[in-house]
């Protein structure tokens, strides 16, 4: 994973991004601190629940390393190899891997479709998505979404769906909404909509699709502990730090901007 973002983003330091990709995570001890989540309180080492246990969550990458590896690992993996093929405009590969990710996550697999949506509205004519859709890789991806989708539908657990509003109310919702959108995600995202000129049209063709996913996914609730949240989060969360990378390494003239990623990683 650290080499493929090497190549995508060229940077040859491997270390720094290593060491940036543990450091990586959203403010949570801030939002700790303005609701005084009592979960948090009796588990202390639990901050980013801070918008409530049963809310939503966006786990930082140690974390997800630490208590699901067979999320994170097929996430990462997937999402580089994504981004590699996607900044060579060579779409026509994506569905299969895209596909490929649901043998490790489903919540994965879909947090890819956004690769999908921008490679699908990449392709001028209506013969040409038809073409990318079912060409052999295309063919390859529908029949491994087929035979997965039909062994997970034989699960006979059913898990807890409610739209997040309903559940919580829209007062508390809309508090605990723009406050975790604001802590986890608006600083990176300002910093690469301010440097929007150093990344590719179709680079941030997909960062907007991915903040658009990211900013509905908490809406979501799904599973014991929102896991749609936590888990459907990864790729954009991930893809996230791919573009700071990217846009940091060619930023020469603007030390501010440098300084105010850093205050986010620490």
């Amino acid at each position: 994973v650290l080499l493929l973002i090497m190549v995508i983003t060229k940077h040859k330091n491997v270390l720094i991004i290593l060491l940036a990709m543990v450091l990586w995570g959203g403010l949570d001890l801030m939002g700790d601190f303005l609701f005084q989540q009592d979960y948090s309180h009796r588990f202390g080492e639990f901050p980013e629940w801070w918008a409530g246990a049963s809310n939503f969550q966006y786990t930082g990458f140690t974390d997800l390393l630490y208590w699901v590896p067979q999320h994170a690992l097929g996430g990462w993996l997937t999402t580089t190899l994504c981004f590699v093929f996607f900044q060579r405009r060579l779409y026509l590969y994506l569905p299969f891997f895209v596909a490929l990710s649901l043998f490790w996550s489903p919540f994965v697999c879909i947090g890819l479709s956004s690769f999908l949506v921008v490679a699908f509205f990449s392709y001028s004519t209506i013969k040409e998505k038809i073409e990318w859709i079912f060409s052999r890789y295309g063919n390859f991806a529908l029949l491994i979404l087929f035979v997965l989708m039909s062994y997970y539908a034989t699960s006979s657990f059913q898990q807890p769906f409610q739209w997040q509003l309903i559940k919580m109310g829209a007062q508390e919702f809309t508090l605990r909404y723009i406050s975790f959108l604001l802590i986890e995600i608006s600083i990176p995202c300002m910093f690469i909509i301010f440097f929007r000129k150093k990344i590719s049209h179709n680079l941030m063709t997909f960062f907007l699709t991915s903040l658009i996913f990211l900013i509905l996914t908490p809406h979501i609730y799904l599973g014991v502990y929102s896991d749609f949240a936590m888990r459907g989060s990864i790729v954009g969360l991930f893809s996230l730090f791919i573009l700071s990378v990217l846009v940091f390494r060619d930023i020469k003239d603007q030390p501010w901007a440098k300084i105010m990623l850093f205050l986010w990683l620490s």
